[in-house]
């Protein structure tokens, strides 16, 4: 099991990022979502916890099948999702990620949003032991160097940013001791995949996949600032519906086309037999392998992610 708390500084305030939040969730999640792939949100409804008061529960779906390799395509169901369980009481949230298919791989967070520029030793308070394993990523959102080639078409430049609306940027090396307002998240991810002699590896590839998607995400929440500061919180909760709505009516457009084929024959799902198979680790090293590099890789398609509240 890996525990890494990430440390994602930006040129925020804690009031504002609760906007922006869930603006960039809903945008970034729709900009995803199609061809099959991308999130439905399944649950929306109001919780309560004696300590953190009252707050949001939801559970998404992220349809990821089109991120495994094709060999491994063999083995898993048609239609491959990730389910997204998140508890949002803001500024603080817990969110769950489990796999369709695969119940020893599970990702859990446990976010924090404080007015600081990243210098909080323990904001989330864990324990004596975690605090002994656990390793600390500093996340600069603009270096450019954090965001991964593949996704630098859709992140600005932040060290040549300037929002026009508020005047920040840009933001060059060393922005951090001089600009305010300036919050950081905090993110203390526990990564578990239980499959002996595969388990550092994993964890190790995912916790690099989330510090790709942190970087983006969050970049993003700052490049666009002009787009959701002038916004009301009522404003940005309608902006979120409809981008809610409009991901659902894909997906479900998607499935429909999927269950059709399958009917017809042409797509093939072996859930049982991966099911039946993992427990007895008779998958081989040749699957696993495979699976190792696909989990990378759905892990940075898990927007909302890991980088969120999650409305």
């Amino acid at each position: 099991m890996l525990i890494q708390e990430y440390r994602v500084v930006m040129p925020l305030s804690v009031a504002e990022y609760k906007r922006a939040q869930t603006y960039m969730v809903a945008k970034h999640s729709n900009n995803e979502t199609g061809d099959g792939e991308g999130f439905e949100f399944t649950v929306r409804e109001a919780c309560h916890d004696e300590v953190r008061g009252d707050g949001i529960y939801t559970e998404k779906k992220a349809y990821l099948s089109d991120k495994l390799g094709p060999w491994l395509k063999q083995f898993v169901p048609s239609i491959f999702f990730v389910c997204e369980k998140a508890w949002n009481y803001y500024p603080y949230t817990h969110t769950e990620y489990y796999c369709s298919f695969l119940p020893v791989f599970s990702i859990k967070i446990d976010t924090v949003y404080k007015d600081d520029n990243g210098n909080c030793p323990n904001a989330l308070g864990i324990s004596a032991e975690q605090l002994a394993v656990r390793v600390v990523d500093v996340i600069d959102v603009a270096d450019p160097n954090n965001i991964p080639a593949a996704k630098k078409g859709s992140v600005v430049d932040l060290t040549k940013f300037q929002s026009q609306k508020t005047r920040r940027g840009p933001f060059k090396k060393g922005w951090v001791q001089r600009t305010e307002p300036v919050m950081c998240s905090y993110k203390c991810c526990t990564v578990s995949f239980s499959v002996w002699g595969m388990s550092n590896m994993v964890e190790s590839q995912v916790a690099k996949s989330i510090h790709d998607l942190l970087s983006v995400v969050h970049a993003q929440a700052v490049g666009w600032i002009d787009e959701w500061i002038d916004l009301s919180e009522e404003e940005v909760q309608a902006y979120e519906k409809a981008m809610r709505e409009d991901m659902n009516n894909k997906i479900a457009s998607t499935a429909a086309s999927a269950q059709e084929a399958e009917r017809k024959g042409e797509l093939k799902g072996a859930v049982d037999t991966v099911q039946r198979n993992s427990k007895n680790l008779g998958l081989g090293g040749q699957v696993l392998s495979s699976l190792s590099g696909s989990i990378t890789n759905l892990s940075g398609s898990l927007s909302t992610w890991w980088g969120n509240a999650n409305k």
